[in-house]
């Protein structure tokens, strides 16, 4: 399973339902689960995003399908590598 990291703006729901924030993030867990897709951590952050959310899943392409369910975000979604994916990295570096 592979590690990603999604830059999440809540569009004007969180405006126009703030009381809502976190209703709206358990409907993000259960379509992801749904998928296919374990949610490790969401957070809510300042600044130029609403939230960030932690996603362990198979590829990337469900990812993005997760991303194009939730019709009221927006969002950037990275590839992330732990410690153990970094050290299998950088022995490929070896050849």
């Amino acid at each position: 399973m592979a590690l990603f990291l999604a830059l999440i703006n809540d569009l004007d729901e969180i405006k126009k339902q703030p009381e809502g924030t976190v209703d709206r993030a358990q409907k993000f867990c259960e379509v992801a689960k749904k998928m296919g897709i374990t949610v490790k951590e969401i957070l809510w952050v300042q600044g130029k995003y609403d939230g960030i959310a932690l996603l362990e899943a198979p590829d990337p392409e469900i990812v993005s399908a997760l991303m194009l369910c939730m019709k009221n975000y927006r969002s950037q979604t990275f590839r992330v590598y732990d410690e153990d994916d970094m050290k299998q990295i950088l022995a490929r570096m070896e050849v």
